[in-house]
């Protein structure tokens, strides 16, 4: 991973230890959530790095895809493996307590990003289909496009706007912001 300054400098980021870093998001205390992992696929974990110390998840294949503006609510996916078979599950990790997440009845969840509120958004599977969601409070609200063969939330503000990406029916990515009314 790297850090580009204001400067315009890049810093090179890495898991102190690994091989591989992924850097997805800067905190305002300036920890970076990602991941790191080795040059096997089930090396991947989910990390926070603080001024040089590192703070992984104990649970393979994960990555940290959000927080909140503080960092104390962490967000992410993993792979999990538990029922003998691959699922795409999500996280929230709320100090040392991991609490795994799917969207009800999907086949996949990925969870991308989570507000100062703890409202948490990111995208799920149905049917074949991408839809994107919105967790609040433990209720899940789906987020699509009207027209969009499928749709993702990506980042969400503390007061509730969405932004995320559709693919129209033409196969074209596009953005798309959405705020309530």
């Amino acid at each position: 991973g790297f850090l580009l300054t204001k400067q315009g400098r890049f810093t090179s980021v890495n898991a102190p230890g690994h091989t591989s870093t992924v850097a997805v998001r800067l905190l305002a205390d300036g920890s970076i959530i990602g991941c790191y992992h080795e040059a096997a696929p089930d090396a991947m974990r989910g990390m926070k790095l603080t001024q040089g110390k590192l703070s992984a998840l104990d649970q393979l294949n994960s990555m940290h895809t959000g927080a909140t503006p503080d960092g104390k609510m962490i967000v992410g996916t993993f792979n999990d493996r538990s029922a003998g078979k691959s699922h795409g599950r999500s996280y929230v990790l709320n100090g040392s307590t991991f609490t795994p997440f799917d969207v009800p009845g999907s086949s996949s969840t990925s969870a991308q990003d989570v507000n100062a509120g703890g409202t948490i958004v990111g995208g799920y599977q149905l049917n074949g289909i991408g839809h994107g969601f919105v967790r609040e409070r433990e209720v899940y609200t789906t987020l699509d496009v009207p027209g969009a063969a499928s749709t993702t939330a990506y980042g969400i503000s503390d007061d509730g706007t969405v932004v995320g990406a559709f693919t129209d029916a033409r196969g074209a990515t596009q953005g798309f912001v959405a705020k309530r009314k």
